[in-house]
């Protein structure tokens, strides 16, 4: 590293990478840190942190982007009684709490509020996504590639995908089509619900499952679910969405494997609750029907002396500590880290 310190005199920071830094990608890099002499005389805090980094995944001479951060601070508080009493109101002292729409505002609002113009290039910046944003071109890329990344296509209230589970191929049911359909965030933000149908051309069998789930509290979360399926399950145990009826199933699946085919019918119910200390509670139950049909022993290979074989019924209850736990969260739907 590379830089110079100014004290006292304009209580400046500026270090940068120099030219023997080895690191991934990074071209250049300029840290520039500006500090300020608070009322007490004898403390100095930061008050502005500039960050700029140089790019070039490609090489040199090639495309490359430039990473820009700059932060302001102003009206610097410390060890004053009032930061106390704001973090007292909390449940949890480490916690932070952004206040709904706090993201959203207005040009007004960060014209007023802003601890000092913006630059030349800064207002070109903000300019040109303006356009882009407002661009019917741009808007249609945008929205073929997050189909084609993320497999879901959103319409109104509505969302359909992912589009790899509508055609496959499989050992039973031959030419698979599926076709889904659930709601969005503009339907509801308590309310979801999907479903799917399918059918194969081989054993000509229409399949499908429909699920129900209703959040009415976020923080902390408390949910109901219910779903039922009639569907081929594969014997195997998959994690988020990554099925096997997906198109990319025909691609890794290994030759001369036999494949075991069974067809599952389920009714569950699940109840959540959690509580701010990071605790929370799982009650589920769940009803399954088992129908062995291709590399598995048949059902009548499981005599019983009264009921029905193959079928299960299920309670569980799950508890789980997870403190100051950190994760991803959309309009419903909760992504843990």
């Amino acid at each position: 590293m590379l830089g110079a310190c100014w004290y006292v005199c304009n209580s400046e920071n500026e270090p940068s990478a120099g030219k023997d830094a080895n690191v991934n990608y990074l071209e250049t890099l300029s840290l520039i840190q500006e500090y300020q002499l608070l009322d007490d005389s004898t403390t100095w805090f930061l008050s502005r942190d500039k960050f700029v980094a140089d790019y070039t995944p490609l090489g040199k001479q090639k495309l490359a982007f430039i990473g820009r951060k700059n932060t302001t601070y102003n009206n610097i508080v410390v060890n004053d009684s009032s930061v106390i009493r704001e973090l007292n109101k909390n449940k949890l002292l480490e916690e932070v709490i952004v206040l709904p729409g706090a993201a959203a505002k207005a040009k007004e609002y960060w014209e007023a509020s802003r601890h000092e113009d913006l630059t030349d290039n800064e207002k070109g910046i903000i300019k040109m996504m303006d356009t882009l944003g407002n661009d019917p071109n741009f808007k249609k890329f945008t929205n073929t590639m997050g189909f084609i990344g993320t497999g879901y296509l959103n319409t109104g209230n509505f969302q359909l995908g992912p589009w790899y589970n509508w055609i496959t191929q499989t050992s039973w049911e031959g030419l698979r089509l599926r076709f889904d359909i659930g709601t969005n965030y503009k339907f509801d933000r308590k309310w979801w619900w999907h479903t799917y149908l399918a059918y194969g051309f081989r054993d000509q069998k229409l399949k499908g499952k429909a699920e129900l789930l209703f959040l009415p509290a976020k923080h902390p979360r408390t949910y109901l679910y219910g779903s039922y399926s009639h569907d081929i399950d594969y014997g195997q145990s998959y994690i988020g969405e990554l099925t096997n009826d997906n198109i990319f199933a025909l691609a890794v699946r290994k030759s001369g494997v036999p494949v075991k085919v069974m067809k599952i019918e389920e009714t569950r119910f699940e109840y959540f609750h959690e509580t701010k200390s990071g605790f929370s509670g799982l009650f589920a139950t769940a009803y399954k029907q088992f129908n062995p049909l291709q590399n598995i022993p048949p059902k009548d290979s499981f005599p019983v002396s009264n009921g029905k074989p193959l079928q299960t019924f299920e309670i569980s209850l799950r508890f789980r500590f997870a403190y100051l736990e950190k994760f991803l969260e959309s309009t419903l739907i909760l992504f843990l880290n």
